[in-house]
């Protein structure tokens, strides 16, 4: 699903390579600081997030959950540490933690019955 997502959106994970062997999963791919790690920072030095800042990261945020609704899938687990900042200056956004996403039905259209991911 990984490989699917990261084609169509910029704010998805990207996967460098990934192999099963022995009845082992193996996935190499992008790293970075999570978005929870640079709010912990920006309070440490008593300083807020600059707002063009917060608009950008907001946005990718968005952006990326919305697209992954579009298709019909559901994070599962959305929060600051399921964002990583990549690239040389850190303000592109990534979304990772796909391990309870699931594919919607088709036909289903409605909220969440059951609550996911971290309480």
């Amino acid at each position: 699903m990984l490989l699917y997502l990261q084609r169509l959106n910029p704010y998805i994970i990207r996967v460098f390579a990934h192999d099963y062997n022995n009845g082992q999963g193996i996935i190499v791919m992008e790293r970075g600081e999570t978005l929870r790690d640079t709010f912990i920072e920006y309070m440490i030095n008593g300083m807020p997030l600059p707002p063009f800042l917060a608009h950008r990261f907001w946005s990718q945020m968005v952006e990326s959950i919305f697209y992954m609704h579009r298709i019909g899938i559901v994070h599962g687990d959305v929060k600051p540490e399921n964002f990583i900042q990549v690239g040389s200056d850190r303000t592109t956004l990534r979304l990772i933690d796909m391990g309870i996403s699931f594919q919607l039905p088709p036909n289903v259209t409605s909220r969440l019955k059951t609550a996911a991911g971290t309480p």
